[in-house]
């Protein structure tokens, strides 16, 4: 979700907040480390989505509020396949939102770098129009989206 969303005409539930991790091949040097400083990954290689995507913002602001340049994209594109496939060779570093690192635990040949990240996760959640009313389909989507939720929350604490 963005950060500022219009004051009038939406109902807003938040979900859980979304933490934005440094992931790469469990082979790379970088996850194998105990604890990896954010400078240290200025000048890595990385596959990152375009500016404007909710994981690059949030990459850049961290760098920033740590005073650390921001590291150059090698490749950038919006298909988490191709992100997933360049972290997975062990040359690539990645902004993974939390939620999909949860949600593709099948993808064990992926790792978070141990770096911390100093920013607050953003909150993700449910955004309709007020005074609208929801068809079946919609409201069926919704509580399956609070449902899947749940295992999130208790992530976003534990960050």
């Amino acid at each position: 979700m963005p950060r500022r969303l219009p004051d009038k005409g939406f109902n807003v539930e938040i979900l859980f907040k979304e933490p934005v991790f440094i992931a790469a091949a469990k082979s790379n040097k970088l996850t194998r480390r105990r604890k990896v400083k954010l400078a240290e990954l200025v000048d890595e290689i990385w596959a990152l989505p375009p500016p404007g995507a909710i994981a690059h913002s949030t990459l850049t602001a961290a760098f920033q509020a740590a005073g650390i340049p921001v590291p150059r994209a090698t490749v950038v594109t919006y298909s988490l396949q191709l992100h997933y496939a360049l972290m997975a060779t062990g040359r690539y570093l990645g902004a993974i939102p939390g939620s999909m690192l949860h949600f593709n635990a099948k993808r064990p040949d992926l790792a978070v770098v141990p770096v911390d990240i100093p920013l607050r996760p953003g909150p993700a959640g449910i955004v309709t129009l007020k005074d609208r009313t929801l068809n079946p389909v919609a409201q069926l989507f919704i509580q399956t989206a609070r449902e899947l939720s749940v295992p999130l929350q208790k992530m976003a604490k534990q960050v």
